[in-house]
């Protein structure tokens, strides 16, 4: 599924680092445990990382 970014780019104060925010997070998402994240941007996947939902 894809998620809405309101904001990708510099971590503020935080020299050398990004941020992203993404959400809101669909609703079907709770209860779903373990759930795979990768982020991709310009056409290049980020580092996988995985998201514990309850």
């Amino acid at each position: 599924m894809t998620v809405p970014v309101p904001y990708a780019g510099a971590a503020p104060g935080e020299i050398g680092e990004d941020q992203v925010n993404a959400g809101p997070l669909p609703a079907s998402l709770a209860g779903s445990g373990n759930v795979n994240l990768v982020l991709t941007a310009d056409g290049q996947a980020a580092a996988t990382v995985n998201l514990s939902f309850q």
